[in-house]
């Protein structure tokens, strides 16, 4: 199970590593094959690479920022698509839209927000259906509402896309308790919150403590 300090790691691992026996240092997240413990150093900021005699990586470069600005915009296109549109688009679809290949899209999805394009996804889809199940509501009514063609698909994923039965949910998440981590991602700030059974919500903005304070109220 993923939990909110599990993808808060994710999201926030914005230092950089270096390479003691190529003389190399790249980004945290980068594609490059780890190194081994004992023959990596890690640094605050490029400078401080620099510094100690680390030339960057020519697969992630770290120190190009307008390399990670286009990377930054193209993922923030990428969310507004996802969250544009009436039914959840493939990752494959998306990679065709910004006009890149899916596997340099996904990583950079990930390296951006922490997270998956298909984490990103599912957890719109899974927003849907949390703002659906209100008293009063059908749960049928609401899942398919939110995109999801049949019941047997929805109790399937509903816990993990819940974090909690749609019944315990609906009554306002009773008898459950909540773990949330707050931390500062490339497109801004980010919580996720977690129950036992799994991701409860990520949340991304300017001020999502007080999103995620106004949706437990």
């Amino acid at each position: 199970m993923t939990d909110a300090a599990e993808v808060m790691t994710q999201a926030t691992a914005l230092a950089f590593r270096g390479v003691v026996t190529t003389g190399v240092y790249c980004r945290t997240n980068c594609i490059s094959r780890p190194p081994r413990p004992e023959n990596m150093r890690r640094f605050v900021c490029v400078a401080e690479a620099e510094a100690a005699g680390f030339r960057p990586c020519r697969r992630c470069r770290p120190n190009d920022e307008e390399f990670a600005k286009r990377n930054t915009a193209l993922v923030a296109e990428a969310c507004r698509l996802i969250d544009a549109g009436d039914s959840s688009p493939t990752v494959a679809a998306l990679a065709h839209a910004l006009g890149i290949s899916e596997g340099h899209f996904h990583r950079t999805f990930r390296a951006q927000t922490g997270v998956t394009p298909r984490a990103y996804i599912q957890e719109k889809r899974a927003a849907l259906l949390r703002e659906g199940l209100r008293p009063g509501i059908s749960v049928t009514a609401t899942f398919y509402e939110a995109g999801y063609g049949s019941s047997s698909r929805f109790y399937a994923v509903s816990n993990r896309a819940l974090g909690m039965a749609p019944a315990d949910y609906r009554a306002g998440g009773r008898a459950e308790t909540l773990r949330f981590a707050l931390g500062l991602a490339s497109l801004g700030s980010i919580l996720v919150a977690s129950s036992k059974k799994g991701v409860v919500a990520i949340l991304m903005g300017d001020d999502p403590a007080r999103t995620w304070t106004r949706k437990l109220n």
